[in-house]
């Protein structure tokens, strides 16, 4: 009886098959749940890796020497350069120059922290690029007309011509961002949350992009594209548009005004030459009458809290501190020169020499519209902020130095419609059969 008794409670306690059972699941719950931390690292070392690869091939590709060995050791010294500043150790490279291709493979491995327990101790990771010089064939099956270019980053020689970080959308529609900067990192962007929606981006450098934020994804090695305004509209011939750029002949009359500040209250302005700039600070609400403002070595400033209105005018920038300023918070509604006025199509233009190296700043939030061309050549613009910018605009195109986009909210950059009384210069994208540097995987 005492041993039936005992088999029978033998059979009925489950608290050891529980235990057995738990110690039998506990390989393969770390295998999957810490397979996948592993796997996640070898992928991030892939990501960098192939960054790398094409960054090499791309710049190798494009040197004009005609010597093998010269352009396998370019490609050879990025690629290297690129993986020791990511701090990724024991890569072996080989790259090849054949049939004026630039073929680089890289291989490395990942060391696991969990897959061990099933005895592997580490993962491989692999980059495959392939760059050339010639002829695109599939571009030959593009339409003609490549659209409109809206976003202008102008100078070639800029760490970052154009810089995207923060949480917000650039909706740029069918309208082109082209950057002429050849550095290494001539588009970059920080961070996941950022999208950039455009016809096309295209840099004459390489990119430095974290994640996936553009759509399509950026053209690199592209050829710089030249300044469309550098003698932008001073007054349109009866024939056709005629750049000029001659600088407003406005000194004569003296200034309207010296260093001015707007306080409290509802203020009427009249156009003319503005002197040390021209500041509307918060519960100022400033109307501009249609006409050319000329900011002689100063500011245009707006504080968070201000009101800028007005249409058909256009803000003339020279001189020292002639830079941009307009907090987030600001109500602005601005529409630039109309057909057949002085500066036709524009908003605002900074002369070459305005402020040359500084930088300019436009932040959304709460009411935003600006209508027209924004022309800086060498200064960087910054544009960000809150809130929806331009969302109403019928015609917003951006031309500067550099360019730095950051905040949360949407910008919107786009060609005229046709429902804006301001003519359409947007200029045209070049064609594309011209850029002969390509990956080819």
């Amino acid at each position: 009886m005492r041993v039936a008794s005992a088999s029978k409670r033998f059979a009925v306690n489950e608290s050891g098959n529980v235990g057995m059972i738990f110690a039998a699941m506990i390989i393969p719950t770390i295998m999957l749940i810490g397979g996948a931390v592993d796997y996640g690292q070898a992928i991030n070392k892939k990501t960098i890796l192939q960054g790398a690869a094409d960054a090499a091939t791309l710049a190798a590709a494009k040197l004009d020497d005609d010597e093998p060995e010269a352009i396998i050791q370019a490609a050879h010294a990025i690629f290297l350069a690129k993986v020791e500043k990511a701090g990724i150790e024991n890569v072996q490279v080989q790259v090849n120059f054949v049939d004026n291709e630039v073929r680089l493979t890289a291989s490395t491995t990942e060391p696991t922290a969990f897959m061990k327990v099933a005895s592997i101790d580490e993962l491989p990771v692999e980059a495959y690029s392939v760059a050339t010089k010639g002829y695109d064939e599939q571009v030959e099956e593009q339409d003609d007309t490549w659209g409109k270019l809206c976003m202008l980053a102008l100078d070639p020689n800029a760490s970052q011509g154009l810089k995207v970080q923060g949480s917000k959308i650039a909706e740029l529609g069918s309208c082109w961002a082209y950057v002429n900067s050849d550095r290494e990192a001539s588009v970059q962007s920080v961070g996941n949350s950022y999208t950039f929606n455009a016809g096309g981006v295209c840099t004459a450098g390489l990119t430095d992009i974290e994640h996936n934020n553009f759509n399509p994804s950026v053209r690199p090695a592209c050829d710089p594209v030249e300044d469309p305004f550098a003698n932008a509209s001073a007054y349109p011939s009866a024939a056709s548009w005629e750049p000029k750029f001659a600088l407003p002949d406005v000194e004569a009359e003296g200034c309207m005004a010296d260093a001015l500040r707007l306080r409290k209250g509802t203020f009427t302005m009249l156009p003319g030459r503005y002197c040390g700039g021209l500041e509307i600070r918060a519960q100022a609400s400033a109307t501009f009458t249609e006409g050319v403002y000329t900011m002689d070595s100063g500011a245009l400033r707006a504080w968070s809290g201000a009101t800028l209105s007005g249409d058909n005018v256009v803000f003339y920038q020279y001189g020292g501190d002639a830079i941009v300023e307009i907090q987030g918070g600001a109500h602005v509604d601005l529409i630039g020169r109309h057909a057949g006025e002085s500066y036709e199509g524009f908003l605002i233009i900074q002369n070459a020499q305005a402020a040359e190296g500084e930088t300019s700043t436009i932040q959304g939030g709460g009411v935003f519209d600006m209508e027209g061309i924004v022309y800086m050549p060498t200064q960087q613009l910054e544009m960000g902020g809150n809130g929806d910018m331009n969302g109403s605009s019928d015609f917003f195109i951006v031309v500067a130095k550099s360019f730095y986009i950051f905040g949360s909210g949407e910008l919107h950059v786009k060609a005229n419609n046709g429902s804006s009384p301001l003519p359409d210069l947007t200029p045209d994208m070049p064609d594309l059969e011209a850029q002969t540097t390509r990956l080819v995987r």
